[in-house]
């Protein structure tokens, strides 16, 4: 029968904590894994070689079964577990399920400081790409809280589309086109509504032919000019108020429609219609007038249902264009060469309908065309209805300036009217009713604008439904108005990118595409332009970017993606930086630079080191296995082996130099096993790993890299020292330093004292620290401390450590967490062991450790805050304590023997207050037993 040269059983029962199984090799490979066989069907059972009959036995008396087995031997268990943390970690900060508007709302809320949340959106990135009006499937994570300042409410949303004043725009379609969508609802102004918007506080200017003072408007300014049902009609579609779904608002209404006794509402029903007519000064110098005006009370969009062009049969918007290039004229010359051509020989100009044309001088459009781009400049986006004519190739002259003054293309939106005889557009119930986008089709949207029931002139208090780009238009202008109150530091360009980058470009086939910024692309044709606008999707987060913005000005703010932005604690922060940030409302920016709120706390990632390493099985019968060798020529080895964990072997060779000192290099070894407090005498070394309760905490990173140095005696003193470059055991932080040693015996014991240097890059104390919290960053750390084993009488023996830190940490480039400094830690264990039992290398070990510990320290940290409207980034500052809220305390008692030269075995009892540094008012318990045998 073969035999298995050593093997080792090792199992664990814990009270209160998981139970833990596992199967180790302590040499030769592949002793415990011939206790198990695999079937072609995947079945594990155990199996019938001899040669591990025996161990399989031991492992039957276990209760282990031939799965858990397999898993232990194989590593399984923590491959597994390994993958699981790490999937948890990414899935903090990273987009996971798909799920609906309503699923979306309803989820996540205790990570998020608004409800709701962000739908990528779909099609963007994509030429041709769509988004569906009224909210889209989406990924959801706890950046997804939706426009930041506001609250989503699926039962608003509900509520708004089941009320009759809201119903009644609608109403002449319902009872004659009952197919026909809402149009509002189409756009998804019933999702702005459940946002909370509705434009209050902001201007919408109507440049329109009169207005008359309807009940509907409960704000208005600048009544003027002679009454018109045209643009009482426009004014009424984008902000006639709501009243409450009173049914007895207006009760003077005897028309065919009963339910209009309700009333109607516009877009952006809280918002400050500001009219302007142009009935009197139909003339560059009178458009001038009005823009000035709406310059001057701060309108934030002006709403243009008219043309100055001839509209049935007039010359085209790329007519004029290459008139313009064969001709060698300027943009002014052209249009005013214009206002004497005839294209289609009725009688009238194209640029103006009556012979008051003549006097449009270059002077006077440059006036107008001054004052469109300073309201541009000042706030405003100009909203311009295409011509009604669908037989047009192109977009109409007046919508078209853009393409003859580039400079207006900024925050400029043509609409053109569609008529969608569905639920939602499709390619199939879709269709065009205005003129073409056509070379504006790079700031085009359509809307619904059929059959539009708003404000009329008549005296008794009327309604009319009219048809036509002009309604179709006003419907964006109040989308404008509630999308500055939903993103109030936004630019006039801002907005408009946002409304073209999200519109629902679904129902036709792009072709072209707009660049934004930061990589986003949405997909345009010259019919429909970007599509129709879709306000749930422009309230989200548009995001092949999500970064926070560090720097002066958004302009030139560095972006840190938010995926890449987080602290990755080590144990000995406990909960402070947690707890400092949990529930600290920051802002975040779109690829858009829409602002939205998040936890600042949840990028702040808790991996505490500390927690239940007094209960880890690694802590008890050690994560790597150490052994020390002799060679012939008077050099020694401390040789590792990691197991599945940490695949790495590792070694560390001891030189004798001369009598009185002996060098030492390693590789993958804990540096502290070449000082003198380590070199114990005797057959049972005591060594170091990460899961020693008595390792110097500031060392740790010499496990993971390499280190030199000697040890020298003077006298019946010892001198050591050694240098080491490696990585921390936790997030692998690039660590470098020193440390030196003096150790001397004093009677029955041993003590040394020790001082050293450590430098980590990105990060301190085993905590890592990247994105926007800080574009680089070095501590520093010096420790001391004291060590010391020895006898206390001819019964007890003992073992104690105890270290002290002071860690200073710089930052370099852009970040958010300020320099650190005067951050204190220390750590400590101590243990005392007595010979008992039936054996005469049995013991019994008690003892009392505290793993690191931040005691005092403090931090400072920027936290972002909403940008200013004309680009200046805000921050708030926060005070952080470093030290956490409890202090993790592990005792334990063990007792272990060897049984007839043949047998180890291991049971230890562990109790931990405040665990991972975390006031409690329980403790953690647990029990653990090991039994070693070789064959």
């Amino acid at each position: 029968m073969a035999r298995l040269s050593i093997s080792s059983l090792l199992i664990s029962a814990t009270i209160l904590t998981p139970t833990y199984s596992t199967l180790a090799e302590e040499a030769e490979a592949g002793a415990c894994s011939i206790m198990t066989v695999v079937s072609d069907t995947g079945e594990i059972t155990w199996s019938t070689d001899e040669a591990a009959a025996e161990l399989i036995s031991i492992a039957k008396d276990t209760n282990l079964s031939p799965q858990e087995a397999h898993s232990a031997c194989h590593g399984d268990d923590a491959v597994q577990q390994a993958a699981i943390e790490e999937t948890a970690e990414k899935e903090k900060v990273e987009d996971v399920a798909a799920a609906d508007k309503s699923a979306e709302v309803a989820g996540e809320e205790s990570l998020m400081s608004s409800a709701g949340a962000l739908a990528p959106l779909a099609g963007l990135g994509l030429v041709g790409g769509g988004g569906g009006g009224g909210g889209s499937s989406s990924s959801s994570t706890f950046l997804d809280s939706g426009v930041s300042l506001y609250t989503y409410d699926s039962s608003l949303d509900d509520t708004w589309r089941a009320r009759q004043e809201y119903k009644n725009v609608n109403i002449y379609r319902t009872v004659n086109y009952p197919s026909y969508a809402h149009p509002y609802t189409l756009l998804g102004v019933d999702d702005a509504y459940a946002y909370g918007l509705s434009g209050v506080g902001y201007i919408i200017a109507i440049l329109d032919n009169g207005f008359y003072a309807h009940p509907e408007f409960n704000n208005y300014t600048n009544n003027t000019g002679s009454t018109s049902q045209h643009g009482t009609h426009v004014a009424g579609i984008a902000a006639a108020g709501y009243d409450n779904n009173n049914s007895s608002f207006n009760t003077g209404w005897s028309g065919t429609y009963a339910n209009l006794n309700y009333g109607m509402h516009g877009v952006a029903i809280n918002a400050t219609v500001q009219n302007n007519s142009y009935s009197d000064t139909f003339s560059p110098t009178g458009w001038t007038t009005a823009t000035n005006t709406a310059i001057s009370v701060g309108s934030v969009v002006q709403n243009n249902s008219w043309g100055f062009d001839e509209q049935y049969g007039a010359a085209d918007i790329g007519v004029v264009n290459n008139y313009m290039t064969n001709n060698n004229l300027t943009a002014l010359e052209t249009l005013v060469a214009y206002q004497s051509i005839d294209t289609d020989g009725d009688g009238y100009y194209d640029v103006g309908a009556n012979t008051s044309a003549y006097s449009w001088t270059t002077n006077n459009w440059q006036s107008y065309i001054s004052a469109l781009d300073q309201f541009q400049n000042d706030g405003g986006v100009v909203v311009f209805a295409l011509s009604n004519d669908n037989t047009k190739s192109d977009a109409d002259i007046s919508a078209g300036l853009p393409v003859l003054f580039p400079d207006l293309a900024d925050a400029w939106i043509t609409v053109g009217n569609v008529l969608v005889s569905g639920s939602t557009a499709s390619s199939s119930n879709t269709a065009l009713q205005s003129a073409p986008c056509g070379s504006t089709a790079e700031y085009c949207l359509v809307a619904d604008g059929n059959y539009i029931v708003s404000t009329d002139d008549d005296s008794s208090e009327d309604y009319a439904a009219l048809s036509g780009s002009s309604m179709a238009a006003p419907q964006v202008s109040g989308l404008v108005a509630l999308l500055k109150q939903a993103f109030p530091n936004h630019t006039p360009e801002q907005l408009v990118d946002r409304l073209l980058a999200s519109a629902d470009n679904s129902f036709f086939t792009a072709s072209g595409s707009t660049s934004f910024a930061n990589g986003i692309t949405h997909g345009y044709s010259s019919t429909y332009g970007h599509g129709i606008p879709d306000m749930y999707a422009a309230l989200q987060a548009v995001t092949s970017s999500r970064a926070i913005l560090v720097g002066q000005n958004v302009g030139s703010a560095s972006r840190f993606e938010i995926n890449d932005t987080n602290i990755r604690l080590g144990g000995a922060f406990g909960d402070a930086i947690d707890q400092a940030l949990r529930g600290r409302e920051a802002y975040f920016y779109d690829a858009l630079n829409g602002g939205f709120t998040f936890d600042l706390g949840a990028l702040v990632h808790a991996k505490p080191t500390a927690s239940g390493s007094a209960h880890s099985f690694n802590s008890f019968g050690g994560s790597t296995i150490l052994e020390r060798s002799q060679a012939d020529n008077g050099m020694s080895f401390i040789s590792s082996s990691k197991g599945t964990k940490q695949p790495k072997d590792g070694l560390m060779a001891f030189i004798p130099v001369s009598q009185t000192s002996v060098g030492f290099f390693a590789q993958d070894v804990n540096l502290q096993n070449g000082l003198a407090f380590s070199q114990r005498a005797g057959s049972s070394p005591f060594m170091i790993d990460q899961s020693s309760r008595f390792k110097i905490p500031f060392l740790e990173a010499s496990e993971n890299g390499s280190s030199l140095g000697s040890r020298n005696k003077i006298g019946n003193s010892d001198f050591s020292f050694g240098l080491f470059d490696g990585a921390s055991s936790t997030y692998e932080l690039d660590t470098h330093g020193f440390v030196a040693e003096y150790g001397a015996e004093l009677g029955s014991s041993y003590s040394s004292a020790f001082i050293g240097v450590s430098n980590e890059a990105d990060g301190f104390l085993q905590t890592s620290i990247n994105g926007a919290f800080a574009e680089s960053s070095e501590a520093n750390t010096t420790f001391l401390g004291v060590s010391s084993f020895g006898w206390l009488d001819k019964t007890w023996s003992y073992n104690a450590i105890g270290s002290w830190g002071l860690t200073s940490m710089k930052t370099g480039g852009l970040g958010l967490l300020n320099d650190v400094s005067d951050v204190s830690s220390s750590s400590f264990a101590f243990e005392v062991a007595r010979p008992v039992g039936v054996s005469d290398e049995g013991s019994i070990h008690i003892g009392v450790s505290q793993p690191l510990r931040v005691e005092s320290g403090n931090a400072s940290l920027k936290v972002p805050g909403l940008y200013k409207e004309g680009g200046e980034l805000q921050y708030t500052e926060a005070e952080i304590g470093l030290s956490p809220s409890g202090r993790q305390i592990d005792v334990s008692v063990g007792y272990q023997a060897k049984l007839k030269q043949k047998f180890n075995v291991g049971v230890r009892l562990a109790i931990s207050d405040d665990v991972g540094h975390v006031r409690s008012n329980s403790v953690e318990n647990s029990a653990m037993a090991f039994l070693k045998f070789a064959l």
